[in-house]
C-alpha cells in the first residue's frame, strides 16, 4: 500500500465514536466500484487488542451523481465505465481516550481477487489529544463535513451489524453495574457470536457477558429478509465509565460483508444511562418533586370554602367521633399542630375525645381552649383509668357518639379537607345510592423539618399487602356498626391498635380507600419493637379467626426504607398437614438444552413433597428432541411426555391439554425457558393456597443478569405490563412489593400456579388468545370468581424470555396475531377499574409507582 492511496478529508468525534471521512484512490489501491461495500476496518490499541470497526459508503448504489456529491460523496460520477477512480467512505472507530489506536482499512480476500490476501487500503494512527483538537476544528471550520459523517452509523442501519446500549442499571453489588446492549446482524443459520469488552486504556476486560435473547426478526422494509437479534448483559465495575463493546460473528472474518461492529460508552454517556435508570426506578417516595405534586393536589382556600358550602346543603351528614390519646408532655406539645389542623377542617360535624392517663392535665385543657375557644363543646379532655394505650383508646371510643370513629395520634397534621373527604365517601352519590363502608383509610406522608416527604400512595384493599404490615396507616375511620361487631384491641396488641382493627375490618367488611393525601405524620412509621410484636400478635389472631393454620414472624430487612410498611412473613400449614399435589405443566418444542436445564433445575431445586411434571410436546421436528423424550420416559423421576394433537402454536390450547392429562389439585404452568433458583419456591407458592380465597400465585422472575423481569402485572383497560422491572434482585420495591407478597391484577404465565377447581370453573385458558394476554386474562377471569392473584417474591426463578420462540412482534404475521389478541383482550376488559391494585395517585400505566401528575 502506498500512502497516496487515500486521504483523510475530515474527522469528528461524537456519541462515543470518532468518524473519519476517507477518499481512496481506487486505481492505486486495486479496487473497483463494488469494493467499497466490502471494506473492513479494525483498530489496535496500545495494549495490542484488536477492535472491529465499521465502514460506511457515503453514496448509495446507482444514486444520481449530483445528489451523492451533495451528501458528501466527492468521488461520485468520477467514472462511467464500471470502474472507479476514487471511493469515498466513513470509518467509525472507538473513542477510547486512554489509548492510542492504529487503524487499518482492508478489502477482504475475494473482494478484488479471489486468490489474493486482503488488501490494505489505508492505515493511520488515532491519538486522543490530536483527535479532540482536529474534531473541534472540523465543527468550527467545516460543519458540513461533521454533519455528513457524524451519526452515519445510525442512519445506515440496514444490511450491516449494528450494536447499541439499551440501559445501565444498578446491580445487587454496589460496586458494579449491569450494562444491557442489543445487536442486530444479517441472519446466518447456526451462526455464533463473540463479545469483547475493552476499557478506556485499551485492555480487554472480563465483563461476564450473558445472552438474554437470541432470536430472529424480519427486516422492517423487506419481510423476506431475516435478521439475527441478540441481547446481552454485562457486569462491570461502577467506576468503569469509558469502555468499548464489540460483537462479531465467529468464523466470518473473511466474508465479503462485514460481520462485526462496536459501540462505545464515554463517561457522560455512562452517567446519562445510569441516571436514566435511577429515574426509571425512582418511585413516588423517592421523587424530589413530591412537594410540588402535593401543592398541586391539596385543597386550596377556595376548595375549603366551597366544601363548607356543600356540607351546609347535606341533609344527613354523619357525625364523626375522633379519639386521640395524649400520654405525656412531649405528645401534648405535638398536639398543638393537630388541633390547629382540626380547627381548619371544612367539615365541622365532629367531636374529639383527647384522652390522657393523668389525673388532670390543665395544660392540655388550656391548649384546647386556646385553639377552639371556650364555647366549642366538640372537644373534651378525658382522664382515663387503665394500664395502657389500649385501655385509654377504648375509653375514648366509649366516650364519643359518632356514626364513624376515627383514630388520631398527636404527631398528625390533617389536611383541611380530611374529614370532608371521609364524610363524602360514605354519603349517597349523585345517583342517590349510598355506598356502604365499614372501614376507610387515606394516603399519607411524613412532615420532616417542615418538608413533606415519603408519601404512601396506597392501593385499594390488598389483603396480602395488609398481611405484610399496616399499609392502611393509622388514620382509620370505622363505622360504629362495624366497631360494635369487633373485639376492641387489648393490651397484647395495644401498640398496633389500628392494625388490629384493620385486620378485623378486612374480614368480610366493606373497606374503602379515600385516594387523597390527607394526613402528615411528624414522627417515623413503625413504632419500635413493641409495635412490631403487637402487630405480629394481631396478625396471628387474624389467622386464628380465619381458621388458617399459620405462624407469623417479624422481618425487618426493609426497615430502613420509609416507603415500606411491610414487616411480617406468614408461614402457612395445609389442612391436616397434607400438602396438595402440584402438577407442573411445561409446553415445549425442540430446543432440548433449554428443556433439560429447566427440568434438571426443577428436580434439583425443589423440596416440595408431592409433585409431578407433564411435558407437553408441541410439533417438534428435531431427532434430538425425541431421543430426549425417550430418556425422560425411562427416568425414575415423576415426569412424563404427552403429545398435543394440534398444529402450529397455541399456548392456551397446549396448556389446557396438559392440564387435562394430570391430576394435581394445584396446576403450575411453567415455561421451558425458566430455571429454578431456590429450593423453597414451590412450597412457598403452594403454601398460599392454604387460604381458600387464593386462586392464582405467580413467582418473582429474574433475567439471567439478576435484574427483576417480573414482579406482578399491572393492567389497564387497554393493556398490561410487568411491575418493578429492572430493579436488582435484592431491592425492596415501593411499599415492599418486591420482598413481600401482595395481590396483583395478574401474574405472568411463565410460572403461574392456579387451583384446579378455579381453572376448571372458568374454563381454563382462552384458546382464542393463542400467544398473548392469555395468562393475564386467566387471572382476571379468576378474580371475577372472587379469588386473589398473589405475587410471591419468595418463589425465585430465572426466565430466559424469548428463548423459545423469539418475539412475535418482530415479524408481520406475529404482529397481526398480537393485534388481534390485544383487541379481544381490550374488548373483554374495557371497564377494568383503575386505582385498585396501583394507588389512584400513581401512574396506572407504569410498573414503577410514579406520581400521577
Amino acid at each position: 500500500m502506498s500512502e497516496s492511496c487515500y486521504a483523510i478529508e475530515g474527522m469528528c468525534r461524537g456519541d462515543g465514536k470518532i468518524y473519519y471521512k476517507l477518499r481512496i484512490d481506487a486505481a492505486r489501491a486495486g479496487l473497483n466500484a463494488n469494493d467499497a461495500d466490502a471494506l473492513c476496518a479494525a483498530a489496535v490499541t496500545s495494549a495490542g487488542v484488536t477492535i472491529p470497526c465499521a465502514v460506511y459508503r457515503i453514496g448509495f448504489p446507482g444514486e444520481d451523481a449530483a445528489a451523492a456529491r451533495a451528501a458528501g460523496d466527492d468521488a461520485a460520477g468520477a467514472a462511467t465505465d464500471g470502474t472507479a477512480s476514487a471511493l469515498t467512505c466513513v470509518v467509525a472507530v472507538p473513542m477510547l481516550d486512554g489509548t492510542n489506536l492504529a487503524v487499518t482499512l482492508t478489502a477482504p480476500a475475494g473482494a478484488s481477487d479471489a486468490n489474493a490476501r486482503p488488501v490494505t487500503v489505508a492505515a493511520f494512527p488515532v491519538k486522543p489529544l490530536h483527535s479532540k483538537i482536529t474534531s473541534r476544528l472540523t465543527y468550527r471550520r467545516h460543519p458540513e463535513i461533521a454533519a455528513q459523517i457524524r451519526g452515519i452509523d445510525q442512519r445506515r442501519l440496514s444490511g450491516a451489524p449494528y450494536i447499541y446500549v439499551t440501559g445501565i442499571f444498578p446491580s445487587d453489588d454496589p460496586g458494579s453495574v449491569v450494562i444491557r446492549l442489543h445487536a442486530t446482524f444479517p441472519y446466518r443459520e447456526d451462526a455464533t457470536y463473540a463479545v469483547q469488552v475493552v476499557d478506556a486504556s485499551g485492555h480487554e476486560v472480563d465483563a461476564h457477558p450473558l445472552v438474554l435473547e437470541h432470536g430472529t426478526s424480519r427486516h422492517r422494509a423487506d419481510a423476506r429478509v431475516r435478521l439475527r437479534e441478540l441481547s446481552y448483559s454485562l457486569r462491570v465495575p461502577a467506576g468503569m465509565k469509558a469502555l468499548c463493546v464489540s460483537v462479531r460473528e465467529e468464523g466470518a472474518e473473511h466474508d465479503a460483508a462485514p460481520a462485526a461492529n462496536f459501540t462505545c460508552l464515554t463517561p457522560p454517556m455512562f452517567d446519562g444511562f445510569l441516571g436514566g435508570a435511577h429515574g426509571l426506578l425512582q418511585h413516588a417516595a423517592q421523587d424530589p418533586a413530591y412537594p410540588q405534586w402535593l401543592e398541586k393536589h391539596r385543597a386550596t382556600a377556595n376548595d375549603v370554602r366551597r366544601q363548607r358550602d356543600l356540607v351546609a346543603s347535606w341533609e344527613h351528614p354523619p357525625l364523626i367521633g375522633l379519639v386521640c390519646v395524649v400520654r405525656n408532655d412531649a405528645e401534648r406539645d405535638l398536639t398543638r399542630g393537630l388541633l390547629r389542623s382540626l380547627v381548619a377542617q371544612s367539615y365541622g360535624r365532629y367531636e374529639l375525645a383527647l384522652v390522657t392517663p393523668a389525673d388532670d392535665d390543665p395544660a392540655l385543657r388550656a391548649l384546647v381552649g386556646e385553639t377552639f375557644g371556650a364555647d366549642d363543646d366538640r372537644v373534651r379532655v378525658l382522664n382515663a383509668d387503665g394500664d395502657g394505650i389500649a385501655d385509654w383508646t377504648n375509653a375514648g371510643v366509649c366516650a364519643v357518639q359518632g356514626d364513624y370513629i376515627g383514630f388520631l395520634t398527636p404527631d398528625m397534621v390533617l389536611e383541611p379537607d380530611m374529614l370532608y373527604r371521609y364524610a363524602a365517601a360514605v354519603l349517597p352519590g349523585d345517583d342517590g345510592d349510598a355506598e356502604p363502608a365499614d372501614l376507610l383509610y387515606c394516603d399519607e406522608d411524613r412532615l420532616v423539618d417542615g418538608r413533606y416527604a415519603d408519601p404512601l400512595l396506597k392501593p385499594g384493599l390488598n389483603p396480602d399487602l395488609l398481611y405484610a404490615g399496616n399499609y392502611v396507616g393509622s388514620v382509620l375511620m370505622v363505622s360504629r356498626g362495624a366497631l360494635e361487631r369487633m373485639a376492641l384491641p387489648d393490651a397484647a396488641v395495644a401498640d398496633a391498635y389500628t392494625y388490629d382493627l384493620a385486620l378485623q375490618g378486612a374480614e368480610g367488611g366493606a373497606v374503602r380507600h379515600v385516594p387523597y393525601v390527607l394526613v402528615h405524620r411528624r414522627s417515623g412509621r413503625g413504632g419500635g419493637q413493641g409495635a412490631l410484636e403487637a402487630g405480629r400478635v394481631a396478625l396471628e389472631r387474624h389467622w386464628a379467626r380465619m381458621k388458617v393454620d399459620a405462624t407469623v414472624s417479624v422481618d425487618e430487612s426493609a426497615a430502613g426504607d420509609a416507603s415500606v410498611t411491610a414487616r411480617y412473613r406468614t408461614a402457612y400449614a395445609h389442612a391436616e398437614g397434607k400438602a396438595p399435589k402440584v402438577s407442573v405443566v411445561i409446553p415445549t418444542k425442540d430446543n432440548v438444552p433449554l428443556l433439560r436445564t429447566c427440568l434438571d433445575a426443577v428436580f434439583a431445586n425443589t423440596d416440595y413433597p408431592d409433585f409431578d411434571v407433564t411435558v407437553v410436546e408441541n410439533n417438534s421436528t428435531e431427532p434430538e428432541t425425541f431421543r430426549y423424550y425417550e430418556e425422560l420416559e425411562a427416568d425414575d423421576r415423576p415426569v412424563r411426555v404427552v403429545r398435543w394433537p394440534g398444529k402450529g402454536f397455541n399456548y392456551s390450547a397446549i396448556c389446557n391439554y396438559g392440564a387435562a392429562q394430570c391430576d394435581g389439585e394445584l396446576l403450575l404452568f411453567l415455561n421451558n425457558d425458566t430455571e429454578v433458583i431456590e429450593r423453597g419456591w414451590m412450597a412457598s407458592m403452594a403454601g398460599l393456597f392454604a387460604r381458600p380465597e387464593v386462586g392464582v400465585v405467580g413467582a418473582k422472575l429474574l433475567y439471567r443478569d439478576g435484574l427483576v423481569q417480573h414482579g406482578g402485572v399491572w393492567v389497564v383497560s387497554d393493556g398490561c405490563e410487568y411491575i418493578n422491572q429492572n430493579f436488582n434482585r435484592d431491592a425492596a420495591g415501593y411499599m415492599g412489593t418486591l420482598r413481600f407478597a401482595y395481590d396483583a391484577a395478574a401474574v405472568t404465565g411463565a410460572c403461574q400456579m392456579i387451583r384446579r377447581s378455579v381453572f376448571e370453573r372458568i374454563g381454563g385458558f382462552d384458546e382464542e388468545l393463542a400467544v398473548a394476554f392469555n395468562d393475564v386474562d386467566l387471572c382476571l377471569r379468576a378474580e371475577d370468581e372472587g379469588v386473589l392473584a398473589v405475587f410471591d417474591p419468595d418463589a425465585l426463578l430465572y426466565h430466559n424470555e424469548y428463548g423459545t420462540r423469539g418475539r412475535d412482534g418482530m415479524n408481520p404475521k406475529g404482529r397481526a396475531r398480537i393485534m388481534g389478541e390485544e383487541s379481544r383482550f381490550r374488548a373483554r376488559w374495557v371497564n377494568f377499574p383503575e386505582g385498585e391494585f396501583i394507588g389512584a395517585n400513581l401512574v396506572q400505566r407504569d410498573g414503577h409507582f410514579k406520581l400521577q401528575w
